[in-house]
């Protein structure tokens, strides 16, 4: 089955017409018929129904849909060679916050790179308002971000971490607290409605979500200080400067010297989902596809952090 006959087929689908086709292929009509009789004979089925010269069986659908896909691949693999000889790298802007770059990012970088040790790939460092709109000015090709997110992206789940209560060290409820059956304390957001906490700045998820969570419990929370990053706050708690919700990735990279007490907040505990993030028709583009097809593939553990 040769690409030239594909390219055919898919032409004649998009025309309408085998005349029209015939130009657009700078062919003559009658080699374009025979092309599509040799490619019948060669499966055993008509890719046309009968009198209906451009509509396609079930067989000529089969055919075209994959048919689009090889012939995308041929003219990226043109694309690119050209490129390489006018001495140009294709290059993927990718974006994640510091604490996903380190453990997410990087595995899925590695495993691209072997596949694609070609591409150039750029890393640029953000928290998911500011990727979202890169991602979606094409600014960026890809990014990891948290729901909730916008319709507008195409958008792929790599995992779901839980959000953590993080209390100092020798915060005096500790002792009290009841105890999952991972041994960790379990935390009602409600009982802590008097303490210090410690948000984040521009808006970011993770404050929105610690607002959202309080108000559901009945309370507005005492907002000391605000950080850039969940690595600072979760030194701040540490340090015993506040409470702070804490992700558990930040959980996982931190320092096990320097680790607050991280409680499950409910009995039901509170999640929120990773994705790998582009603009709709970014996957058209095989290098792109590539990366969301190692994103989603990798079986993601906390052990593994």
């Amino acid at each position: 089955m040769k690409l030239s006959t594909l390219r055919y087929l898919t032409t004649i689908v998009d025309c309408g017409s085998y005349s029209k086709a015939a130009e657009a292929l700078y062919v003559t009509q009658p080699a374009l018929s025979q092309a599509i009789q040799r490619l019948e004979q060669e499966i055993g089925m008509p890719v046309f129904e009968h009198n209906k010269k451009t509509q396609l069986t079930k067989a000529g659908e089969i055919i075209v849909a994959d048919a689009r896909r090889m012939l995308e691949l041929e003219d990226h693999m043109i694309n690119r060679l050209n490129a390489l000889s006018r001495g140009e790298t294709a290059t993927l802007r990718l974006g994640a916050a510091p604490s996903y770059q380190r453990f997410f990012l990087m595995r899925i970088v590695s495993l691209f790179r072997k596949e694609r040790p070609d591409v150039e790939l750029e890393v640029v460092d953000g928290f998911t308002n500011t990727l979202i709109e890169e991602v979606e000015n094409k600014k960026l090709d890809a990014a990891i971000v948290m729901d909730p997110l916008p319709q507008m992206l195409s958008v792929h789940e790599i995992y779901q971490e839980e959000i953590f209560l993080a209390l100092p060290p020798n915060h005096p409820a500790i002792a009290h607290l009841p105890r999952a059956s991972d041994g960790r304390p379990v935390a009602e957001l409600a009982d802590f409605k008097d303490e210090s906490f410690i948000s984040y700045e521009g808006k970011r998820r993770i404050g929105v979500m610690l607002m959202n969570e309080a108000q559901k419990a009945g309370f507005r929370p005492n907002i000391t200080l605000y950080c850039k990053s969940t690595e600072n706050a979760n030194n701040l708690v540490f340090h015993d400067t506040g409470l702070a919700f804490i992700p558990e990735t930040t959980m996982r990279l931190s320092s096990p010297a320097q680790q607050p007490c991280y409680c499950h907040i409910g009995k039901n505990r509170l999640m929120r989902k990773l994705y790998v993030a582009c603009a709709f028709g970014a996957e058209e583009n095989p290098d792109v596809q590539k990366l969301i097809d190692i994103a989603t593939s990798l079986k993601w553990s906390a052990d593994d952090m």
